[in-house]
């Protein structure tokens, strides 16, 4: 769940939104189409979304991406929560919170 950040969103939220998350790349082209699943909701000024993807090292780029785009200077988001994140294990479920803004 996020707040976006009005002045870049300018009217356009799908639009920059779709392309943010389309953009989410290390090694090829169109990974997160690839890799992930789920769906986004946008209120504006805020969102929810729910992805999940197989790759775990992937998960965690995506996470480290939207951390990373928040901010007041020309950042996407202002706000974001990391309400619940789940891995499971064959043998027994592993929940853990990947924080998404460093505390101090």
């Amino acid at each position: 769940m996020a707040k976006l950040n009005e002045m870049q969103m300018k009217g356009k939220h799908e639009e920059v939104m779709s392309n943010f998350f389309n953009g989410l790349r290390r090694d090829m082209a169109d990974e997160f189409q690839q890799k992930v699943t789920g769906y986004c909701l946008i209120y504006a000024p805020y969102y929810i979304c729910m992805i999940e993807t197989e790759d775990g090292e992937f998960s965690d780029f995506v996470l480290r991406s939207i951390r990373d785009s928040i901010g007041n200077q020309g950042k996407y988001h202002e706000q974001v929560w990391c309400l619940f994140s789940t891995e499971e294990v064959s043998r027994s479920p592993i929940t853990h919170n990947l924080p998404l803004y460093p505390g101090p």
